[in-house]
């Protein structure tokens, strides 16, 4: 049996980067606070929790101390409220993220009918929203266009959640191209997303099976899981090795591993250790 990981698999430079933050705020602070999850992984999130940070679900629960922006960014609206209740803002949203941010609100500015391609209840795509204005809508697959068939505007402006498929930015696109006189499109997917995605579909083609490690609530993780199936080779999602089922196992020769971009380096040679001690026993 041959047990073999995909390039690129674990930590994105902004989840490194969001976790880099926090663990030095800590060092400084002990009354720091996140709204929600920094990042999209509950046992790195544990982790930094045993380490004093408190993950909160709503601003009104923070009466004084530090907000931690997480990686996936907030509403800019909520920012404003922390500022006005005096908190220090310490900003971990991921620099693609906030660049996102910032072409949504420069189509909003230039009076653009914006469509967000992502996952409606993602918390990016919440962040973005925030800088869209009124005229918007969210859009998870090219099938929503063509059932809903919006009424033509003039002009359309099409951004991206970091971690979308390159081929559903490709498919929306053309699918909406009818109903616009002039279309702005920025591809603000994230070039190790597009990494991570491309070797998961290398490595499944060459598998007997997939496991593709990282939080449940990872939309990365979602996307490079929906990648392997693809394929046609039978994938498994799991957060910990303890996850794993021996039963996938059997009989399999070629092990295929993937994770997504909040799944750390420790969680992903604690799998493939798993599984090497259950061949040798």
């Amino acid at each position: 049996m041959k047990i073999k990981v995909a390039t690129h698999s674990g930590f994105c430079f902004g989840v490194k980067r969001a976790i880099r933050i926090v663990e030095q705020s800590l060092k400084k602070e002990q009354n720091i606070y996140c709204l929600g999850p920094i990042i999209h992984n509950p046992q790195v999130v544990k982790s930094l929790r045993d380490r004093g940070l408190k993950i909160v679900k709503d601003l009104s629960i923070i009466k004084e101390g530090v907000l931690v922006i997480p990686a996936h960014g907030l509403e800019p609206a909520l920012i404003k409220k922390a500022h006005k209740k005096g908190l220090e803002i310490i900003d971990a949203t991921c620099p693609l993220v906030k660049k996102v941010q910032k072409y949504a609100e420069q189509l909003r500015k230039d009076k653009y009918h914006i469509i967000i391609i992502g996952d409606k209840n993602h918390a990016e795509t919440k962040g973005i929203l925030g800088f869209c204005g009124t005229n918007f809508q969210v859009v998870e697959s090219k099938s929503e266009i063509d059932i809903k068939r919006p009424k033509r505007q003039e002009r359309i402006g099409i951004v991206s959640q970091t971690t979308q498929g390159i081929w559903n930015l490709r498919e929306i696109s053309l699918a909406v191209l009818p109903y616009s006189n002039e279309l702005r499109i920025y591809n603000t997917i994230c070039e190790t997303t597009l990494k991570k995605q491309n070797a998961t579909r290398k490595l499944a083609k060459r598998s007997d099976i997939m496991i593709v490690i990282g939080g449940y609530n990872s939309a990365n993780t979602k996307r490079l899981v929906e990648v392997s199936k693809e394929t046609g080779v039978k994938t498994y999602h799991i957060e910990t090795a303890q996850d794993i089922n021996f039963i996938w196992l059997k009989d399999k020769e070629k092990i295929g591993i993937s994770a997504g971009a909040s799944t750390s380096p420790e969680s992903i040679k604690e799998v493939v250790t798993t599984i090497q001690n259950r061949i040798k026993d």
